[in-house]
C-alpha cells in the first residue's frame, strides 16, 4: 500500500508483541483517511522477485490504515513480522469485472481507476487501485508471512522526530554508479518494457554494471534530485544503484538509490513522496545514451494506455450501446474521428492535458497525435491485427502501413499496437510487411 509518505505500513501488533511490516490490503482499519493506493506486480510462473527491507533505528510505527503504536512501557522490539499480500490469477481482469459489476450505470470509479493507472503505471505487469475499508474491490487476498526474532531494537517514542535527509554534495566532481544486478534490470525491469528494445540494446544494458559521470550539468541535476528526499521511513525495494560521490580522488559519500527511496552510508533510509514522482532521482540523466530508449518505452506506455481506452470506449462514450462491456456489439470509435471520440469519452476522468498526453509520442512532443488507427481493426478483430501505428503528427489519422513512420525514434523505427494489447518496435520494411493489417 502506498500513501504520499510511505509504500509500506508498519504497526505494533499487540496480540503477538511484535512490529509488523506489511504490504497487503486485507487489514483492519482503525483510522479514517483518504484511501491509500495498492500496487501489485505480476509474478509469472517460474519467475521470482527479490526485495530487501531497510529499517531505520529506532524503529517506529509507519501507519497507513492503522493507528496502533508501541506501548510506552515496551523496552525494545525483539520480534518483527513481514507480511506480503498476493492474489492468484489475472488480478487486473478480476478488478475490471468487480468494478464493472459494482458500477453498473455509474462509470465514475472505473474512469478514476483508468486515469490513476495511466498516471502511475509504467508496465502491464503492475496494477494500482484504491484500498477501500470494509469494501475491498476484490476479495481472496492471500498473505505470505515471515516472523523473525531479532536482537533488541530501540523504538521511537511518540515525541521522537526522525531526522531529515541531509547530504552535502556541493564539492562532488565525479559520480560512480554501480547497478545491481544490471542497468537493464534497474531501468527496464519488466518484460513488456524489454520487448521494445532490440536484442543488441538488451545485451548491452544487461552487461552494463557501472558508469562514471563527470558532466557538471548531470551532477547538478542529481544533487538537486537527491535533496528532495522527504522523510525517514522503512523502505522496500527491488533493483538498486549504488552511487559513490567523489571530490577529486576523495570519496565523500555513498548512497543507495531505489525506485522511490535513497539510503545513506549510515543505512538511514529516506522516502520520496508518491505525490512528487517527478522529484525522484532520475539516474537516466547520468547516461545520455539511455534517453532514446527511455522515450521509446514511454511511447510504448502511451500505446498501452490508448489500448485500455479503446477497449472500454463503448462503455464510456456519450451514447453507449445497450450492451455490457465486451459484448458482441462492443465497438471502437470511428476511425475518421477516433482521437476526438476517445477524448470525449474520457474527458470526465481527468484534467485536459492528462487526457491528451497518451496521444503524443514523447520524442516528437507538441499537442498533435502521433498515432494512426487502422480502419480495418474492430473490437472483435484477430489479436494479431494492427490497431494503432506510429505516424507523423496529425489528428484523427487513419489508414494502413503507408502511414507508418520510422522517423520518430533513434535508432530509426516505430511502434505498433496489436489488437490484443501487444506493442512491437518495428525496425525494417521487411518487419513492417510481416504485420497483419486486414
Amino acid at each position: 500500500m502506498s500513501t504520499d509518505e510511505s509504500d509500506v505500513e508498519v504497526c505494533w501488533y499487540q496480540e503477538r508483541q511484535a512490529f509488523v511490516i506489511r504490504k497487503r490490503v486485507d487489514t483492519p482499519w482503525s483510522v479514517a483517511r483518504n484511501a491509500p493506493l495498492a500496487r501489485y506486480v505480476c509474478l509469472r510462473a517460474g519467475t521470482d522477485l527479490t526485495e530487501s527491507v531497510v529499517v531505520p533505528i529506532p524503529v517506529r510505527p509507519q501507519p497507513v490504515v492503522s493507528t496502533e503504536v508501541t506501548p510506552i512501557n515496551a523496552p525494545s522490539v525483539t520480534r518483527i513480522i513481514l507480511q506480503i499480500g498476493y492474489y492468484e490469477g489475472d488480478l487486473p481482469s478480476m478488478i475490471w469485472a468487480a468494478m464493472e459489476a459494482r458500477n453498473s450505470g455509474n462509470e465514475g470509479q472505473l474512469l478514476y481507476f483508468i486515469e490513476s493507472n495511466e498516471r502511475r503505471r509504467t508496465t502491464n505487469d503492475e496494477v494500482f487501485f484504491d484500498v477501500i475499508p470494509k469494501e475491498p474491490i476484490v476479495r481472496g487476498e492471500r498473505v505470505l508471512e515471515l516472523t523473525a526474532e531479532v536482537q533488541p531494537l530501540p523504538y521511537g517514542t511518540p515525541d521522537w522526530r526522525p531526522p531529515r535527509f541531509s547530504s552535502d554534495l556541493t564539492a562532488c566532481t565525479r559520480i560512480e554508479v554501480s547497478y545491481q544486478p544490471s542497468a537493464l534490470d534497474f531501468f527496464f525491469p519488466h518484460a513488456d518494457q524489454q520487448t521494445v528494445l532490440t536484442t543488441a540494446e538488451r545485451e548491452y544494458l544487461g552487461a552494463l554494471r557501472s558508469v562514471t559521470v563527470k558532466d557538471r550539468t548531470a551532477l547538478h541535476a542529481f544533487k538537486d534530485d537527491i535533496g528532495k528526499a522527504t522523510r525517514q521511513a522503512i523502505v522496500v525495494g527491488e533493483s538498486k544503484a549504488c552511487v559513490d560521490c567523489y571530490a577529486g580522488d576523495i570519496r565523500i559519500s555513498t548512497l543507495e538509490v531505489r525506485r522511490n527511496s535513497v539510503i545513506t552510508e549510515r543505512k538511514e533510509p529516506f522516502y520520496f513522496s508518491e505525490s512528487r514522482t517527478e522529484r525522484r532521482p532520475d539516474l537516466t540523466r547520468l547516461m545520455p545514451q539511455l534517453q532514446p530508449l527511455v522515450l521509446r518505452v514511454h511511447c510504448a506506455d502511451n500505446l498501452r494506455h490508448l489500448y485500455t481506452r479503446f477497449r472500454w470506449y463503448d462503455a464510456f462514450r456519450i451514447a453507449p450501446s445497450p450492451v455490457v462491456h465486451g459484448g458482441t456489439n462492443s465497438r471502437y470509435p470511428a476511425s475518421d474521428r477516433w482521437c476526438d471520440d476517445i477524448l470525449d469519452a474520457y474527458r470526465r476522468a481527468a484534467i485536459e492535458h492528462l487526457i491528451r498526453e497518451p496521444f503524443t509520442c514523447p520524442v516528437v512532443g507538441g499537442d498533435k497525435a502521433c498515432y494512426a488507427m487502422n480502419p480495418d481493426c474492430t473490437f472483435e478483430s484477430p489479436a494479431d491485427l494492427v490497431l494503432l501505428c506510429e505516424s507523423r503528427a496529425g489528428w484523427n489519422q487513419h489508414g494502413g502501413p503507408e502511414l507508418f513512420t520510422f522517423d520518430n525514434h533513434d535508432p530509426k523505427g516505430g511502434l505498433v499496437l496489436l489488437n490484443d494489447g501487444t506493442v512491437k518496435f518495428i525496425r525494417t520494411e521487411e518487419e513492417l510487411k510481416q504485420l497483419r493489417w486486414k
